[in-house]
């Protein structure tokens, strides 16, 4: 059975199931993140969503994506406008861009990286790099777009966390967190 159903918030598409809205709560419960980086906006509904919890848990939360059209086309740019949704758009692939995101991962605090843009495989291997102990990135379609046989950094030193509740609601994500070396 899947919960993947076509769904919106606040009036824009989303394509994430409503439980892996609720484990984006969860993390924010849970880990307290300072800063969520979201790589890959799409139409801006989860986006929308992850800004709101950015507020309501005193976080910061940019989202990047190459194109802005499917903003132009729903209710995103307005509402993103209205709100002061960072969207930053930029080639999360470019490296100018990829020092930026860098400079915002191992700046201070914790930070959670979520890669939903289009190639989460090198999405996935080229910011987990940069990840300090503690940190949390999560990657949606796994199984799907991504598996475990893609990841090409050192797992050893990245810990998943809520894979029951993943797997249980059926939300096609999984997320790790960054552990110091020699504490797992």
């Amino acid at each position: 059975m899947c919960f993947e159903i076509p769904s919106s918030f606040c009036g824009i598409k989303i394509y994430q199931s409503w439980s892996a809205l609720y484990l984006f709560e969860l993390i924010f419960k849970t880990y307290a993140p300072r800063r969520v980086i979201e790589l890959g906006t799409g139409w801006g509904g989860a986006s929308l969503f992850m800004h709101f919890l950015a507020e309501a848990y005193d976080s910061e939360f940019i989202t990047y994506d190459k194109s802005s059209a499917y903003l132009e086309i729903g209710r995103g740019k307005v509402l993103f406008q209205k709100f002061g949704v960072d969207f930053r758009k930029a080639d999360i692939f470019e490296p100018k861009t990829i020092d930026e995101i860098r400079k915002l991962i191992e700046s201070p605090d914790r930070v959670f990286v979520y890669c939903d843009n289009g190639n989460k495989i090198n999405e996935f291997n080229i910011y987990a790099r940069f990840l300090k102990p503690d940190d949390i990135i999560g990657v949606h379609d796994w199984m799907e777009e991504i598996v475990a046989g893609d990841i090409r950094v050192d797992i050893e030193y990245l810990t998943p966390i809520f894979m029951k509740e993943c797997n249980k609601y059926h939300t096609k994500q999984a997320f790790w967190i960054k552990v110091e070396p020699g504490s797992s």
